[in-house]
């Protein structure tokens, strides 16, 4: 029999040995974790995915964020925000349905508020949590509210807007009254109110929702804030406000108003006090208002602006006057006064108006102080272009230049129409004399550019006319149609000018003041020289015989001359102008028997003129 040999290995009823043992349990525990590990690494990788992106399973409200950017999050929230405030909040209150608009307490859903929230969510937590929150994702989604701003005192007055329509049993304060004989005192009483706070949450949760439903908004019942005897005691007060007629006078005496018992009467409104519990008695300012009608013309005057008195060559400022209003409202509260004493009289208030366009201190800093120039001419009597001469200078009296002011005379008296009070008269246009509209006015040019010459102002613009009439300076004259041609000036003086005008029924005169700083004038004018004959134009006609002619137009000749003008300034140093004037002849037109017309003329006929028949000198007896 063999020796017995020891073996390493257990036998196989052993169950193997500790090592085996210790295998089998790490294969297990292996076997065990591989699914946790599993899900470590999925959301492992799902996060490394989504670093930039709202995470899985994110909503708003109904709006999917998952897989978004937060740029791409918010375009959408935008566009969400954008829907929700175009529609009304539906809300019902006993049963009848109101809308409120979410614009009219100001709801702006906070695009950025609400993003970051959303891009938060599963992140903001420890790794644990964050791997429970990821897990519980795949089975449930996280919804979150919408970030939005309202206006609280907004919306508190849009659901008082409901209220006041939807409650016909609200709290009621008392009230005054007068019922045309005596004062009557409402008392207060008890009521329903909508609940401020549960209905704002009501309000605000649905205008998150597209999807909206109408909320019922709660009632509550509500005391009033004023006691019996708070309204009792503005009944007495009411009763002594009432207790006669009141007047009002202006500090300068010249306005008085008085207002009837009965009046006031209907004027006399209570209202709640700040603090909630009193009542206030006013005088409604809408209904003094009504009652101030009939005195606004006598009380009221428009503002007056400043003005300048001429004594001879000298002028004075005559000062301005603001406008004076009657405010109603500030009418009411000096009714309240008047009525609260006992002698039931009170100042009338007038308040300042519109200010005058040109005030005493305007008026003082153009220093206008006296006569600088002036021109007449003069002209037939009672003909149409005397209302046009009339019309221009009313439209130019009292005209102010400031200093430094550049001025179109067409621009200050504007288009020469009827509207504007012109007639038609004879004027010249393209060298021929026809009526238009204005006719006439180059006189008044003519004076006034003659005033300007004197004065040794700026004339940057002037025409003279293209005949010459004797009614006006030779070369020291001027043209006026609309557009043109214009005379057009500058005060180059350090004050104001005010232009004056002045006529009868056969002159013109403008004078200016102010004060051209010292200076004289001198004007020039030269012989006439490049005189031209008038030509001549034969008019047929039939009815002349072929040795006679009849003037129609006489004619004028024409010629040059040289005009000119010297300003000696304060300081001695002088300043020349110079300017040649021509004057065109004007046409003498005669009319002549047809025959007369020589060749190529308009009216030429080519027939000889008849010649006399030949006679015989009678007998001289014998």
């Amino acid at each position: 029999m063999d020796p017995e040999i020891p073996s390493s290995h257990a036998s196989p009823q052993s169950g193997g040995s500790p090592m085996q043992t210790a295998r089998r349990r790490r294969r297990w525990l292996l076997l065990a974790l591989a699914p946790l590990l599993l899900v470590v690494v999925a959301f492992a990788l799902d996060r490394a995915l989504s670093e930039n992106e709202i995470l899985r399973g994110v909503w708003v409200g109904d709006l999917a964020l998952s897989g978004l950017t937060k740029n791409q999050a918010k375009e959408r929230v935008r566009e969400l925000g954008a829907r929700l405030g175009s529609l009304p909040v539906p809300v019902k209150v006993r049963g009848k349905l109101y809308e409120i608009s979410p614009k009219s307490f100001g709801f702006a859903v906070d695009v950025d508020a609400t993003v970051e929230r959303a891009f938060a969510v599963g992140r903001n937590t420890s790794l644990p949590s964050q791997l429970g929150w990821w897990l519980a994702g795949w089975v449930k989604a996280n919804r979150l509210e919408l970030s939005a701003n309202v206006s609280d005192a907004a919306l508190t007055d849009a659901i008082a807007g409901v209220e006041a329509r939807a409650v016909d049993d609200l709290p009621f304060a008392g009230r005054v009254r007068f019922d045309g004989s005596r004062v009557q005192a409402e008392l207060p009483r008890s009521g329903h109110r909508v609940s401020r706070d549960q209905g704002a949450e009501l309000v605000l949760a649905q205008a998150k929702r597209l999807t909206r439903t109408a909320v019922e908004l709660p009632l509550e019942e509500a005391a009033p804030s004023t006691a019996d005897g708070a309204v009792k005691a503005a009944a007495r007060r009411a009763s002594e406000l009432l207790s006669g007629d009141v007047t009002l006078v202006s500090l300068e005496g010249d306005a008085k108003i008085s207002f009837h018992r009965a009046d006031l009467g209907r004027a006399l409104v209570s209202a709640i006090s700040d603090d909630g519990h009193q009542l206030e008695l006013t005088f409604d300012a809408k209904t003094i208002d009504g009652l101030l009608a009939s005195y606004r013309k006598e009380s009221e005057r428009p503002p007056e602006d400043a003005s300048f008195a001429i004594d001879g060559d000298k002028v004075s400022v005559v000062p301005s006057r603001p406008g004076t209003l009657l405010s109603a409202t500030r009418v009411a509260d000096a009714v309240l006064e008047a009525a609260s004493s006992k002698a039931r009289v009170g100042v009338l208030p007038l308040v300042r108006g519109e200010p005058p366009k040109l005030s005493t201190e305007d008026a003082l800093a153009l220093r206008i102080k006296g006569l600088v120039s002036q021109f007449t001419t003069f002209h037939p009597c009672c003909q149409p272009r005397v209302d046009n001469i009339h019309r221009i200078a009313d439209i130019l009296d009292g005209y102010i230049v400031r200093p430094g002011e550049i001025v179109s005379l067409n621009a200050a008296v504007g288009p020469r129409t009827k509207k504007n009070g012109f007639v038609a008269a004879p004027t010249i246009e393209e060298g021929e004399m026809v009526d238009s509209l204005g006719g006439g006015v180059s006189q008044f040019a003519t004076t006034f550019f003659n005033a300007l010459l004197r004065g040794g102002y700026d004339i940057l613009e002037r025409q003279p006319h293209s005949y010459y009439f004797s009614r006006y300076p030779m070369g020291h004259e001027a043209t006026l149609s609309w557009p043109k041609p214009d005379i057009i000036f500058k005060n180059d003086t350090e004050a104001g000018m005010l232009i004056k005008t002045s006529y009868s029924g056969t002159s013109i005169t403008v004078k200016v003041y102010g004060d051209n700083g010292g200076r004289k004038v001198r004007l020039t004018r030269s012989a006439q020289f490049d005189t031209k004959k008038p030509p001549v134009e034969l008019i047929p006609d039939e009815d002349v015989p072929p040795d006679e002619e009849k003037v129609k137009e006489s004619g004028q000749i024409g010629w040059s001359v040289i005009v000119g003008r010297v300003i000696r300034f304060a300081d001695g140093h002088e300043k020349e102008e110079k300017r040649k004037v021509i004057y065109s002849p004007r046409v003498r037109r005669v009319r002549v028997h047809p025959c007369r017309i020589p060749e190529g003329e308009p009216g030429y006929t080519g027939k000889d003129c008849p010649v006399p028949d030949a006679g015989t000198e009678p007998d001289a007896g014998p």
